[in-house]
């Protein structure tokens, strides 16, 4: 997650109150929590055991953020694409902090908090890419803005797509860098 995503949680908040978001489903897992658009503390471990760290990480993050389970109003999941397992393990995770808490969840696209990272200029092109394996990538075009509008459906692409078009003047936002992108075998 990057700490400058304009993906508006509000409605997982409500009132402007604390929110923690978590991302498991990416080779980084990251939890971060904040409050009217600003993070006040953040962090991540790579995807491996991702399961086993996820809610030390949580609390670990609350910790920095001088916060308590019992401080939430809300909790926002990504909902993929990303690992299946890394999904589920998120999601379970903050099904069970907003069943624990009496809070509102939010589920957010991947793809959608992917794009809201990018400092792409209001009303240009954004092109958000995971790593589906296998020679594909998981791809869906936004326009830029405070809450990105989808320019169609999540599509797979094969790797010698997505490199030609990372040369051009889209804008890539992706776990993955553009040039490894380029560097990915096409199928």
């Amino acid at each position: 997650m990057a700490s400058k995503a304009r993906v508006s949680a509000g409605s997982a908040a409500g009132d402007g109150g604390l929110v923690l978001a978590l991302d498991a489903g990416s080779p980084v897992v990251s939890v971060a929590v904040g409050r009217g658009g600003e993070v006040l503390a953040a962090g991540a471990v790579p995807l491996q055991r991702s399961s086993t760290q996820l809610l030390a990480l949580v609390a670990e993050v609350l910790e920095a953020a001088v916060a308590l389970p019992a401080d939430l109003a809300g909790v926002v999941a990504l909902a993929g694409p990303g690992s299946f397992t890394g999904l589920r393990v998120g999601l379970a995770t903050a099904l069970g902090l907003v069943q624990g808490l009496g809070v509102r969840a939010q589920a957010v696209p991947t793809l959608a908090a992917l794009a809201a990272a990018s400092e792409a200029p209001p009303g240009g092109l954004v092109i958000a890419a995971v790593d589906a394996l296998r020679g594909e990538w998981s791809a869906q075009a936004f326009r830029a803005g405070p809450v990105p509008e989808p320019l169609g459906e999540m599509m797979l692409v094969p790797a010698g797509v997505t490199a030609a078009l990372s040369g051009s003047s889209v804008i890539w936002n992706s776990v993955v860098s553009p040039s490894k992108i380029e560097a990915a075998p096409s199928t």
